[in-house]
């Protein structure tokens, strides 16, 4: 074969080699199925860029995502829905009367590193005097600020404020011999552990473009109130505010 021929052949298969595509992983998300104690139950679906929480317990829908993350709360059958940013979340609680969680923290000391769902998570204590609260926080994910900032306003746990990571569970245990106390103005604290926020699954499936698309024809409402709780818990609170003798209309 002369010089030329092979010269040929060797610029032929170059150009070939360079035509054929490349496979490139297919993108993916991570899915969470979540329990909160006041809450309820949640699902939860997150990229780099994107997040949403789903309410299997109210029925309500969260996303937020780049490169605006402004967050679109909404009730997907009445096509309800109310719009605010992490930013105000952080400043203003979403949750009717007030926050389930003390704004005031303590310093975090680092207690280990345990996983959970075959994911690496370090765990954080804080002492609160009589009782002590744990954090488990994933924070190697692919996450950015961002949707840290959204899930720390979301749960309102103040404690983590700077840290970057995703919350996989949250639990608080008074001390021997301690009394019961009131925790928030939402909840009374019993003499033993409570989980206020534990990850149930976790796992990486397909990205599904769908997932993150925000619904058309969203009619907006005066209040985040108006779309978290659901009719039956908004009479509820009404009731309890009028017997209190400082009735309201929940969003009015």
């Amino acid at each position: 074969m002369g010089i030329k021929s092979f010269t040929l052949i060797f610029t032929a298969l170059c150009l070939v080699l360079n035509t054929v595509p490349s496979f490139a992983a297919a993108p993916t998300m991570y899915v969470l199925k979540e329990k909160h104690h006041h809450i309820g139950n949640l699902r939860i679906y997150m990229t780099h860029d994107a997040i949403k929480v789903v309410s299997d317990t109210n029925g309500y829908e969260l996303i937020s995502q780049a490169p605006k993350w402004d967050v679109l709360m909404y009730l997907p059958d009445s096509k309800e829905g109310y719009t605010t940013t992490v930013d105000e979340m952080s400043k203003k609680s979403i949750w009717p009367m007030g926050q389930f969680a003390e704004r005031d923290t303590s310093p975090l000391v680092k207690d280990g590193e345990e996983k959970i769902h075959g994911r690496k998570t370090t765990v954080y204590k804080e002492d609160r005097g009589n009782r002590f609260s744990k954090f488990w926080v994933w924070e190697d994910g692919p996450f950015t600020p961002q949707i840290s900032a959204f899930l720390r306003a979301f749960f309102e746990f103040y404690t983590l404020s700077g840290k970057k990571g995703v919350l996989l569970r949250c639990t608080t245990s008074m001390k021997k011999g301690a009394p019961k106390t009131r925790l928030s103005n939402m909840s009374m604290m019993p003499g033993g552990d409570v989980v206020w926020l534990d990850t149930l699954e976790l796992k990486e499936a397909p990205y599904s473009p769908s997932i993150f698309t925000v619904p058309k024809g969203i009619k907006k409402v005066k209040s985040s109130q108006e779309i978290l709780i659901s009719r039956n818990q908004q009479h509820d609170l009404e009731d309890a505010l009028n017997d209190l003798g400082v009735g309201t209309k929940i969003g009015k």
